[in-house]
């Protein structure tokens, strides 16, 4: 009994000691969430374990994660994230090298963040509209020069950068010219004209058992309107029947109009045939005979008279 109470700790124990290899560490949420869902594509278990607080430019704090596998599982685990890019290389940007760079702000550090919170401010609102993924977005304030002050300064630009899942590419949505106007809404002197859009496409790594693929829907013009390819035969022929019928209709009416044009000329010609009246009818001419033959008539016929 003592040997098969030794023998079922030594099995626990053997389970229990299944090690993992961490392969990805201090990454943000959203890169995090992107590994596990490429490993568990391609059937590798993988674990998101929260690491430690670090801390953003603006002083927030950020939430760094590492991802482990089983060991067995790591090498072939390193090799998918080298093959996709992640996780991504993101270097600092200017918030982060003018923050806590002295007790006293710069103006340079102050308009850094003023431009750094607004392009934050207009990104959330962006990633409100369903189906954008991510969105990051740069402004650009021209600087005056001090050795010309007086030279005309070059127009704000913004760049707009959007990761959707395909929302964008429906040209009846019009959403890259609605979200160039709330930026250049957003950010006082900003034009339309001077605000770019760069839409990409996400592609999710998705488990193809559980999702239903739908091929992506292509569009084109027919007559100057945006319709799906599949439809756009369906539309042709429905425009141009219609035009033959109205040519048909047309033609019915001028031959009917060319049949009754001497009945209309004979009853008054087209002031009568818009009014509210019936047609007048036509008037009928009483036969007038001659006056010889009057004449004629009202005599009494002689009768021949016999001689003796």
């Amino acid at each position: 009994m003592s040997r098969l109470l030794y023998a079922l700790v030594l099995l626990f124990a053997v389970c229990a000691c299944q090690t993992t290899k961490t392969i990805v560490n201090g990454v943000d949420e959203r890169d995090a969430n992107e590994i596990l869902v490429l490993l568990d594509r391609n059937g590798i278990v993988a674990q998101k374990i929260q690491e430690k607080a670090g801390s953003m430019g603006a002083g927030h704090a950020e939430v760094l994660w590492d991802i482990a596998v089983p060991s067995e599982d790591g090498e072939r685990a390193m090799a998918l994230l080298s093959k996709n890019g992640l996780p991504r290389t993101i270097g600092p940007n200017l918030l982060d090298l003018f923050t806590n760079t002295g007790l006293v702000p710069s103006d340079i550090a102050e308009k850094i963040r003023y431009r750094q919170g607004l392009s934050d401010e207009i990104a959330n609102m962006i990633r409100k509209i369903d189906g954008i993924v991510d969105v990051e977005v740069q402004l650009s304030f021209p600087q005056q020069n001090a050795l010309n002050p007086n030279a005309k300064l070059p127009p704000i630009t913004a760049s707009v950068f959007v990761k959707h899942t395909g929302i964008l590419d429906n040209p009846n949505s019009h959403l890259i010219s609605k979200i160039r106007r709330l930026v250049a809404g957003a950010v006082s002197g900003l034009t339309y004209d001077h605000v770019t859009v760069i839409p990409i496409k996400a592609s999710f790594a998705i488990p193809v058992s559980t999702v239903i693929r739908i091929a992506p829907q292509q569009y084109t013009q027919v007559f100057g309107f945006t319709v799906a390819t599949t439809s756009a035969g369906k539309l042709q022929l429905l425009i141009i029947s219609i035009i033959i019928l109205l040519v048909v209709l047309i033609a019915c009416f001028s031959w009917l109009f060319w049949k009754i044009s001497p009945i209309l000329k004979r009853r008054g010609g087209m002031n009568n045939l818009f009014h509210l009246t019936p047609l007048p009818q036509p008037t009928v001419q009483a036969e007038v005979k001659p006056p010889s033959e009057e004449k004629k008539a009202e005599l009494p016929e002689k009768k021949p008279i016999d001689l003796p």
